[in-house]
């Protein structure tokens, strides 16, 4: 319970509504959860009818994505206590992890 109730006021119709919103969001999760490797973009698309368009984006950036790739295979990547992965050597304590061979998709 967040300590409030947001819905005090809420005529039945109203309550009704959002349960079935609920109720059709909880069917999208459970498709998107089904969804294997090969399906991630209707996995995606499933949770970005529960979380808006904005999350899940279909086209992530690719150029980031290279980046961060050419780096890992350079050896050039650095991990922060925090666990936040850099491709420039930070200033405070951090791991270099040795570099490694891709075996992923391009």
């Amino acid at each position: 319970m967040l300590g409030n109730n947001v819905a005090h006021n809420w005529e039945r119709n109203a309550f009704e509504s959002f349960m079935r919103r609920v109720e059709e969001s909880h069917s999208w999760v459970e498709r998107a959860l089904e969804q294997d490797d090969e399906s991630e973009a209707e996995a995606a698309e499933l949770w970005q009818k529960v979380f808006g368009e904005e999350w899940f984006p279909l086209n992530v950036d690719q150029e980031k994505a290279k980046h961060l790739r050419a780096a890992t295979l350079a050896g050039n990547i650095f991990v922060t206590p925090t666990g936040r992965v850099l491709t420039e050597r930070p200033s405070s304590s951090h791991v270099q992890p040795s570099p490694q061979r891709f075996y992923g998709r391009d």
